[in-house]
C-alpha cells in the first residue's frame, strides 16, 4: 500500500490494535489493512510518479493510434489519455515532461 498524507498532526488507533502518527503534510507508511481507516480520517495516498518508459510506451501507443482527440492543439498528449493507458492520476508536468523525451528521441 502506499503511503498516505494527512494534512494535521493526528494518530490514528484503529480497530486492529495499531497505531500511526501522521505528521501533518509528510508521507506515512500505512499497512494494507488500515488503509480504509486512513482514508476515514481524511489521509491521501501519495503516488510515486510513473517511471518515464511506463509514460513513453502510453505516449507511443497515443501516436500510433492516431486520435486527434487524445491531443491537445498544440499536438501534445492529452493527460487523461496518457492516463487511461497507464491506470492512474498523473501530473501535467509528468506527461509533458515524457512528451519532450518521446519527441526528443523522434528528431
Amino acid at each position: 500500500m502506499p503511503d498516505f498524507i494527512l494534512q494535521r498532526d493526528f494518530v490514528l488507533r484503529s480497530r486492529h490494535g495499531l497505531s500511526i502518527r501522521f505528521t501533518k503534510g509528510l508521507p506515512t507508511h500505512v499497512p494494507e489493512r488500515l488503509a480504509e481507516e486512513a482514508v476515514g480520517i481524511g489521509a491521501v495516498p501519495v503516488h510515486p510518479p510513473a517511471p518515464v518508459d511506463d509514460l513513453l510506451e502510453a505516449i507511443r501507443l497515443l501516436a500510433e493510434e492516431a486520435d486527434a482527440e487524445k491531443f491537445t492543439v498544440k499536438g501534445a498528449p492529452r493527460t487523461e489519455a496518457v492516463e487511461a493507458i497507464v491506470g492512474r492520476d498523473l501530473k501535467a508536468a509528468e506527461v509533458a515532461q515524457a512528451w519532450a523525451e518521446f519527441k526528443g528521441g523522434r528528431e
